[in-house]
């Protein structure tokens, strides 16, 4: 039994060291850090300043993370592929709000009943939004970069609770850089949590 306890104690801390707290809405949330992925800090320079490219309008930008493979690279200032990410952002407008588990259930259930609506109508914003962050990765490292989102799929939920939800999506992506074109799909996963 004590062996059971120093193991969960054990592994308790160290969930608690991989950890970070983030206050939002004034409320600290502690979120643990994504299993093999790395911060991006200033010490990555250039993946750091091109993280400050990707932020929104409309939400504020906590943490991104970068996988533990590319660390080595960006720590020596190089911008490594990036083929797996994670971003951590929360929404600037709901983010003070309290939101009772009623207004919750609504919100989810308006997110799946118009999820394909709203990303037709998020589909005519993408442009401008990769345009702005295109002009501003091309002045930031003095190169001729451009993006491009082309089609968003979303899919219906894969994770729902009383307070979460969850659902992933593909994005037809292009990206141009000096000329060469490269395009891709990408996954994404975007989740909805109810912190009140």
């Amino acid at each position: 039994m004590k062996k059971a306890l120093v193991t969960i104690l054990l592994i308790f801390i160290t969930a608690s060291a991989n950890a970070e707290t983030f206050d939002i809405g004034g409320k600290d949330l502690v979120i643990p850090s994504p299993q093999g992925y790395s911060r991006v800090t200033q010490e990555m320079n250039a993946v750091y300043r091109l993280s400050l490219q990707m932020a929104d309008l409309k939400n504020d930008q906590l943490a991104y993370y970068i996988s533990d493979s590319d660390t080595p690279m960006a720590l020596n200032g190089e911008i490594p592929t990036l083929e797996r990410t994670f971003l951590l952002k929360v929404n600037k407008q709901l983010k003070n709000m309290v939101v009772g588990s009623k207004d919750f259930a609504e919100l989810k259930n308006m997110t799946k009943r118009q999820n394909k609506e709203l990303f037709e109508s998020v589909k005519s914003q993408v442009p401008g939004l990769m345009k702005d962050t295109s002009e501003g990765i091309s002045k930031e490292f003095n190169v001729d970069f451009a993006m491009q989102i082309s089609q968003m799929i979303p899919f219906d939920p894969h994770y729902e609770a009383d307070n979460a939800l969850s659902y992933s999506m593909y994005i037809n992506y292009g990206v141009t850089t000096e000329g060469t074109k490269e395009e891709s799909i990408v996954s994404a996963t975007a989740t909805y949590v109810n912190v009140a």
